[in-house]
This record gives structure tokens, sequence and C-alpha cells, in this order.
């Protein structure tokens, strides 16, 4: 046998290898020959078909160019930018807002907004719009004061008297007076106080009941000041306190007398009925009772001029030109509740400070 290397086609593999090339770049040149006409008709098919082609629905109408003009237009002259209002919005700067009252909403609103409009809470007026805004918290409004000549930021200027008649410029206001006008003032009941409550006592002691030869009975009084004893029958006048005697009912009663070792005694509980002759008033005393309370008495003053004057339940005070009727009095709270007689209203006087 040859050896493999002197075989006559191996001593030819490059000439055989150079041909097995060239045959493939032949077979791939006829390919892609191929490929490109197929490519080519292709695409011819479908210009074809596109060029066939036909709109479906409506054809378009005349295009208009308002729109487009007016935009032009504003872009050419620009308007005017509004200047801001009190609210303070305008050009390159946001509307004002706040956040809605409601806690749980909490959304951003205008500032001017009544209600919110996420869930409808009633927000609170500005300050600006809001009448009974009061910004020294003096009692009076801003407006209010503005209008009286008053300084809406000095808590001060109500306490004030201007015209002089003894009532501040804020009790004024609150009556609805003219706190430039010394004839046009609040009630005088509104300076009224009280300065004490007593009760006061029949100025006699009842202190003895004697049964007269005649069968009559004879009332015993003594005074104290000055010291006088009066020895009285039914219907006649006690000395000059006022009072007279009316009745009389001599009375004993048993009791025990503990330092006796509880042995029985007669008590004389004998009582007198006697009536005051200013409002015909009748108390009934007990014998050696002592002095009786008759009525609960106010001492009123009026600061303005430190007038005083004195009156019990149901009786009258004139202060000025006015009358008051004296309807109740506490002694516990030293205050008198008193009715002006030509209006009808009542007012509490309390004690004064």
């Amino acid at each position: 046998m040859k050896p493999i290397n002197e075989l006559p086609f191996l001593r030819q593999y490059d000439k055989l290898l150079a041909v097995i090339v060239l045959i493939a770049l032949v077979i791939s040149l006829f390919y892609l020959t191929n490929a490109g006409m197929a490519r080519k008709s292709s695409e011819d098919a479908y210009l074809t078909e596109l060029e066939q082609l036909q709109p479906v629905g409506k054809p378009l109408g005349k295009i208009v160019m308002d729109q487009y003009g007016s935009a032009v237009s504003m872009i050419k002259t620009p308007s005017l930018v509004t200047p801001p209002s009190k609210q303070g919005h305008g050009f390159m700067t946001a509307e004002r807002r706040v956040t809605c009252v409601e806690e749980m909403c909490q959304k951003p609103i205008p500032y001017t907004c009544k209600k919110c409009p996420f869930c409808g809470k009633v927000q609170p007026l500005p300050k600006e719009d809001d009448p009974e805004l009061d910004s020294d918290g003096d009692g009076v409004s801003d407006k209010r004061e503005i209008a009286l000549g008053l300084n809406p930021t000095d808590p001060n200027d109500v306490l004030a008297d201007l015209d002089n008649d003894g009532f501040s410029n804020l009790l004024e206001v609150q009556a609805g007076t003219n706190i430039k006008d010394a004839q046009s003032h609040p009630s005088l009941m509104n300076l009224l106080r009280v300065k004490s409550v007593q009760s006061l006592k029949i100025p006699f002691v009842f202190s003895g009941l004697n049964k007269m030869p005649d069968g009559k009975l004879q009332m015993v009084f003594n005074i104290a000041e000055p010291r006088k004893t009066f020895w009285m029958k039914e219907g006649e006048a006690i000395g000059e306190s006022g009072w007279i005697a009316v009745t009389a009912e001599k009375k004993f009663v048993d009791r025990k007398n503990e330092k006796l070792g509880g042995v029985l005694q007669k008590l004389e509980v004998s009582t007198v009925v006697v009536k005051r002759k200013s409002d015909n008033k009748e108390v009934t005393m007990v014998i050696n009772e002592g002095r009786k309370d008759t009525d609960v008495e106010a001492t009123i003053v009026l600061p303005l001029d430190q007038t005083v004057y004195t009156a019990v339940e149901g009786g009258k005070i004139k202060v000025r030109e006015e009358t008051y009727r004296v309807v109740s009095i506490d002694k516990e709270a030293a205050s008198v509740i008193v009715e002006n007689e030509s209006t009808g209203k009542q007012k509490k006087i309390t004690k004064l400070d």
C-alpha cells in the first residue's frame, strides 16, 4: 500500500478546497438574486393594492381655521393682566386659600368661601367681612367703635365716660343710648347697689297681761329706748311707736321643770296681736318672747352721687326722676329686686363692692 500522503487527491487538496468554496459562492449568489426579485415583486403587489384602496365613511369637510386664527391673534395682541384683588390673587399670584375648618376635611378652599365644596361645612366669615369682629376684645365690635369715634384697637376706651353722665361708654352702647349726650343714659337702676340688708324689729316687748276688775285684759309693753312701760287696752295706741294693741289672749301650758325634778308647772304663753298704723300689718307676739322681726329692710346707694335710700319689700324709692318698687329682698345674698314703675322692667341689685 501507498502512504496516505502519496494519494493523488490529497496532493491536490488545496485546489479541491478552492473549487468547493467557488461552488458555494455561486449557489449563494443565485439564492440572493432570486430572493431580491421575489421581494421586489411582493412590494410592487402591495403598492398596487394600496393604490386601489378607497376611503370608508363621509369625506372630510372644509377645515375651519377660526380657532387657530383666534389663538394667533391672542399671541400677537395679548390681553392686559388684571391687578391683584383684595383677596390677593392675580398675575403670577395664586388665589388666597385657607383650609376647611372641619377637622376631618381640612381641604384647601377659597378664602371667601362660605361653605366647603367638599364636606359642606359652613365656614366662618373673613375678619374684614365679619360685622361682629372685636379686635381689642372690649365687648364692642370694630364697626361700632369706628362709627362712635372710638379706637377699635384700644380695650380701655369703652371704660371711659365721654359725656360724664355716670355711665361708661360700654354701658351706654349696651343700653343703646348716646355716649356723647349726658341727657341720654341707661336707667339709673343699672347703677344702684345694695349697701346693707337688715331686719326691722318691733320697738317694744310684750311683757305682761293682766285681768282688770271689769273683766277686760290689760296689756303691758316695755320700750327700751327711751325706757318706758305702757299699760294698754284693746284698740289703744302703744305710745308713739306707730302700733296699736288689737287683741289679747291669756293662756297657760303645763311644762316639766327639770331643775325641780320634773315637777309640772304652769307656764304663761299669753299672746297679743298688734297692728302697724302705716300699712295695717298685724303681728302676733308671745309674752316675754322679745322683740319680734317685722320686715327686712334694704339700704340702697346710688354711687353716682352717694345718695342713700331705704325700703322694705313692697315699698318704693324715688331715684331722681325714676320711681322703683322693691319687689323682694334676699337677706342672705344681700340682693334686691326692683321694678321700674314706668316701664315695668325689673333688675336684680347686688351688694356694693
